[in-house]
């Protein structure tokens, strides 16, 4: 329908940041046609711009979304280029077919 929401997740350290770190497993189910998108905080978070700011820009990013994960990965990055990049960026998109028609 159209409408975004953000996984919860109990938070872990990033991967690589300490030799001993316990990490917690979280899952989710796409109902079918929905689309999630995994990224890092370089694609939403910069010095000049806050996390929930990038957020909500990510969000509003998803309003429309193209069949093809292509174009919808091109207007993801595209609705949030323009913001001065200090961080490595890593996005992953994933849409759970819809079945036979």
């Amino acid at each position: 329908d159209g409408t975004a929401r953000y996984l919860e997740a109990l938070g872990s350290p990033p991967i690589g940041a300490f030799g001993d770190s316990a990490f917690v497993e979280s899952s989710a189910v796409l109902e079918p046609g929905e689309t999630l998108v995994l990224c890092t905080d370089g694609l939403v978070e910069s010095r000049e711009v806050p996390l929930d700011a990038g957020m909500a820009r990510l969000a509003a990013s998803m309003a429309t979304r193209p069949e093809d994960l292509d174009a919808l990965l091109d207007q993801v990055l595209g609705a949030l280029e323009g913001e001065p990049q200090r961080d490595d960026v890593a996005v992953v998109v994933v849409r759970r077919d819809r079945g036979p028609a």
